[in-house]
C-alpha cells in the first residue's frame, strides 16, 4: 500500500487518501486500499481527503475528509481470508499461464478501463490490439517516492 499521507492527530496516527470526485459519493468501507493501507499503519481507520470538481458546489461542499473505520474483526477477516484468496488465485492464474477475463471493472466511475477496446476485440486479436495501442513502462516500484 502507498500511502499518500501519514497524519498524526491527538487521536493517533492515521493514514491519510486523497480521491477526487466528479459527483458526490458515500465512502465505501469495502475497499481493499483502505482496508490494506490501514493494516500497513497498525490502525483502525483512515481519513478520507475527498476533493470535488463540481462546479455547482460550494468550497466548503467539495472539499470534505471523511473518516473511515474498521472493527479489528473485520481487518483480520480481510487479513486472513480475503487477502489470501486472492493472493492463491492470482499465483495459480501465473502457475497455469492463463489470466481469464474479468469485467467487473469495464466501466468505473472515472469512465471506460483503458484496456476495454482490448476486452472488446476477438480473442485472436487482443495481443495485436495491446502492441499497436499500449507500451511497456518502468517497473511500478511503490517505495519509489518520485511519484
Amino acid at each position: 500500500a502507498k500511502l499518500d499521507l501519514v497524519c498524526d492527530t491527538n487521536q493517533g496516527i492515521y493514514p491519510v487518501d486523497h480521491k477526487t470526485m466528479q459527483k458526490r459519493r458515500d465512502t465505501m468501507s469495502l475497499n481493499n486500499q483502505f482496508i490494506g493501507q490501514c493494516l500497513v499503519k497498525g490502525t483502525r481507520g483512515m481519513h478520507i481527503n475527498k476533493i470535488g470538481f463540481q462546479s455547482s458546489l460550494k468550497p466548503e461542499e467539495k472539499f470534505t475528509r471523511n473518516m473511515v473505520s474498521y472493527s479489528a474483526a473485520r481487518l483480520i477477516e480481510w487479513q486472513s481470508e480475503t487477502l489470501p484468496f486472492h493472493a492463491k488465485q492470482l499465483l495459480m492464474y501465473e502457475e497455469i499461464g492463463h489470466f481469464p477475463p474479468n469485467y467487473t471493472h469495464c466501466e468505473g466511475k472515472y469512465g471506460k478501463c483503458p484496456f476495454h477496446t482490448v476486452c472488446e476485440s476477438n480473442p485472436d486479436m487482443r495481443e495485436e490490439e495491446i502492441k499497436l495501442h499500449f507500451k511497456v513502462g518502468p517497473v511500478w516500484d511503490p517505495t519509489n517516492d518520485e511519484d
